[in-house]
């Protein structure tokens, strides 16, 4: 036998697993009519008081899920999202946490913080849109949508990190350990900035805002740690019925002046061609 003393251990390292992770995104709502009429029109972006001055709430979520069958340890997790269009705000972010079966964390913007101009809830009633105020063609609830604006598919507008007048911000979260069939819930609260998007692309338009989530580890990582989600924004113009009168008339007193434009033109032309002073003899005959 050997002594205890001869044995000599020996160490083979720590031995790391590969986690297989999954992320998803999603955005609700994923559709955001927006409905205004050719008098808003903004010259400049008006200051917020309030959430609700702002726009539409919306609600990006990221679901992180360990479909390994090894603890998934020290995530980061990346949300690239579009905050500012030129100079003003377009997505504004409010805040963001992630949420596993133990734990909740706060998330972070790198190099800036949530809810930049300190805004609150505004405690006035919201403006119901669904259909006392909102009306279609026929004219319902007070307004009509402008059918000169709509003779043409709107373009779409892809306002994602690439575009040159969008600035993203970069959300991190982080989730020291996901066990085997955990889940991570991340949610990001935000407001859709309708006064930006009509002050820089007036008129009937549609947007497709684009963010992204990614996760990543010190621990090598498999499965799919990307993903892509879009918010689409459908910007309509529509007229008030008292202005679709006035607009009536005042085509038809311009409908008025051309006939009676096109009357002179026509009599202007024969008296230069001597129609009106040629010789009248042959009706002294008859």
């Amino acid at each position: 036998m050997y002594a205890s003393a001869n044995i000599i251990p020996f160490s083979f390292g720590e031995i790391v697993y590969e986690s297989e992770l999954q992320i998803v995104t999603e955005t609700s709502p994923s559709y955001i009519p927006v409905i205004y009429s050719p008098s808003e029109s903004l010259q400049m972006v008006r200051k917020a008081s309030s959430f609700d001055d702002i726009g539409e709430k919306m609600t990006s979520v990221v679901i992180v899920r360990n479909q390994g069958k090894t603890p998934a340890k020290d995530i980061d997790v990346t949300i690239k999202i579009p905050t500012m269009v030129k100079d003003d705000h377009l997505l504004y972010v409010v805040s963001s946490k992630v949420m596993t079966k133990n734990h909740r964390y706060e998330c972070k913007i790198n190099g800036g913080d949530f809810n930049t101009d300190g805004l609150e809830d505004s405690r006035k009633k919201k403006r119901d849109i669904s259909g006392s105020e909102v009306g279609s063609e026929r004219g319902l609830g007070g307004v009509m949508y402008d059918e000169t604006m709509r003779m043409y598919v709107p373009k779409a507008h892809e306002l994602g990190c690439r575009h040159d007048w969008v600035h993203c911000a970069e959300i991190i979260c982080q989730i020291s350990n996901l066990g085997v069939s955990e889940i991570a819930h991340i949610e990001i609260e935000s407001y859709v900035a309708q006064q930006a998007l009509q002050h820089h692309f007036s008129g009937s338009q549609m947007f497709d805002i684009i963010w992204t989530g990614k996760v990543a580890s010190k621990w090598p990582l498999k499965g799919k740690t990307w993903s892509k989600n879009t918010l689409r924004v459908d910007q309509e113009v529509i007229m008030e019925k008292n202005m679709a009168f006035y607009l009536s008339w005042w085509i038809i007193a311009l409908i008025c002046v051309g006939v009676f434009g096109i009357f002179m033109l026509i009599l202007i032309t024969l008296y230069l061609c001597g129609f009106f002073t040629r010789d009248h003899d042959i009706y002294k005959r008859c």
